[in-house]
């Protein structure tokens, strides 16, 4: 969930996110968090940066933002080249 002031708070982000060592990817893995975000100037990737990082989690990460089929989506971004996201995120509707 991304609010109006800033502010996020998500459930089940991939491990690698966050993780500071590329080396030391838990595939499989997820995280909760919330903090704050900040959409970049040319509005390629919104910046994530957690109120409490927890040891080995990088104090912040950027989610990209693509547009596939009508929809835009935020995705993992991928260090391998020429492959853009390693994951797209689900939307979760909230009750």
């Amino acid at each position: 969930e991304f609010g109006a002031d800033g502010r996020f708070s998500a459930i089940a982000l991939p491990d690698e996110l966050f993780t500071m060592d590329w080396q030391d990817w838990r595939d499989g893995g997820v995280t909760s968090t919330s903090g704050t975000w900040t959409l970049s100037a040319d509005r390629g990737y919104v910046r994530l940066t957690p109120d409490h990082p927890t040891v080995g989690m990088a104090d912040d990460a950027g989610l990209g933002v693509v547009e596939t089929g009508h929809a835009t989506r935020l995705c993992v971004l991928s260090g391998d080249p020429g492959v853009l996201c390693d994951s797209l995120l689900q939307r979760v509707e909230s009750s």
